[in-house]
């Protein structure tokens, strides 16, 4: 009896290697944790963001500065906030804006896709108004800023310039693209937006 326990614990353990080292199997799901274990947590990005807007018969365009950062809390999921502040056409207006929501990538490459789901609130402010109230226009506190907010839903692409971290500069910069859409729940007019963006990013 205790001859036939032995045997099964003896099958049971992992097989030595010739050099008498015992070698632990490991699962795909191992792998994957340690893959995204290599993946950079946090994304902080900067660039430019052009948008068209639409609705009620009107549409005009503009462009804006973006600032914004992404933490990945487990796996491919996690969150993200920016900031934007930029000038629109048709009406003429100054235009912040402020985003978060959550994100999900689904890549372990060089190149990450990732799903963005969000709330935008955005500032609109005629450009004589910005004249008049340049600072308050900007924090967003001018009694004369037209308030709106809506759902956004996004794509994100991150290219990482390098995954060695040998190469300890380009290993902690990437450059993201992004295609995301407004829709704000209000009467006012424009209430859709369409906005493309290209950013310098840090990764770490």
């Amino acid at each position: 009896m205790l001859e036939a326990a032995a045997l099964v614990v003896l099958l049971s353990s992992p097989s030595p290697t010739p050099g008498g080292t015992r070698v632990t199997a490991v699962t795909g799901k191992d792998a994957r944790r340690a893959a995204w274990r290599a993946q950079p947590r946090f994304l902080v990005w900067l660039g430019p963001r052009g948008a068209v807007r639409w609705g009620r018969g009107t549409a005009g365009g503009g462009g804006a500065g973006a600032l914004g950062v992404a933490v990945r809390i487990v796996h491919g999921f996690g969150v993200f906030v920016d900031l934007a502040e930029g000038v629109y056409a048709r009406p003429g207006q100054v235009i912040g804006e402020i985003r978060l929501g959550v994100r999900y990538a689904f890549g372990l490459g060089v190149f990450q896709p990732a799903f963005l789901l969000g709330v935008d609130h955005g500032h609109e402010q005629a450009f004589a108004g910005f004249a008049d109230e340049p600072g308050r226009t900007l924090v967003g506190s001018s009694d004369t800023i037209d308030h709106r907010t809506g759902p956004m839903a996004g794509l994100e692409l991150r290219a990482w310039l390098s995954p060695d971290p040998a190469r300890k500069v380009l290993h902690h910069m990437a450059v993201v693209g992004r295609l995301d859409a407004t829709y704000y729940v209000d009467d006012a007019p424009l209430g859709w937006r369409l906005a493309l963006g290209v950013a310098f990013a840090a990764v770490f």
